[in-house]
């Protein structure tokens, strides 16, 4: 659907795009920006960064509507209520996508436990 000369800036995952797609792109000169290998001056990937706290945000969200009554869940609520223990989360990698989960979580009222290999990501969310 691209046009001639057209500029394309998205995250485009290279490694799953069909050659079929990447040809056709070649054939109308389209310039092609992916997000996911932009880096800045200190070699952090931003763009990268900025989705995955979207993610880390977004699932815990996504899970807490899932465990309530309207999600078709138990009707878990993540913070309980007075008199009722709040739900336990458990986190998989303390990496972006973990630290922004666990925040949410947090917030939510839910207790909290990340596990990871790294110590030193452990240790960066030591005062959550």
């Amino acid at each position: 659907m691209m046009k001639m000369n057209q500029t394309l800036i998205s995250p485009l995952h290279l490694p799953t795009l069909r050659s079929k797609v990447i040809k056709k792109m070649i054939a109308k000169k389209v310039t092609a920006l992916a997000f996911e290998f932009m880096q800045d001056d200190w070699g952090v990937f931003p763009f990268v960064r900025a989705m995955s706290e979207i993610v880390g945000y977004s699932s815990l969200l996504i899970a807490a509507d899932l465990l309530s009554n309207s999600g078709g869940g138990k009707g878990i609520l993540l913070g309980g209520i007075p008199g009722v223990p709040p739900a336990k989360v458990v986190i998989i990698g303390a990496g972006v996508i973990g630290e922004n989960a666990a925040r949410v979580a947090l917030g939510l009222g839910a207790s909290v436990k990340i596990f990871d290999n790294a110590i030193y990501k452990l240790k960066r969310h030591k005062i959550i």
